[in-house]
């Protein structure tokens, strides 16, 4: 794990620790289900990928967001 990416992990655990608004905000996110999303049989359009990638700040504090479409999140999620 790069400095990054843990700096930005130990800021939102911090953040939820004291700030949970909700339940499936404390929870993790499940690789299998976004990479299910992300497959070439995806419904999802590419387009939302992209418009995803481009504006999801929690996508991006957690390290999920990529420049490959569709993202590969179970590559993301191992590194």
């Amino acid at each position: 794990i790069t400095d990054e990416k843990f700096s930005h992990c130990f800021y939102y655990f911090l953040f939820i620790r004291y700030e949970a608004s909700s339940i499936q905000i404390v929870k993790s996110i499940h690789n299998n289900s976004l990479d299910a999303w992300s497959n070439n049989d995806s419904p999802i359009l590419t387009e939302f990928f992209k418009l995803m990638t481009t504006n999801s700040s929690l996508l991006k504090v957690l390290g999920y967001v990529s420049d490959e479409i569709p993202p590969n999140y179970k590559n993301l999620c191992n590194s």
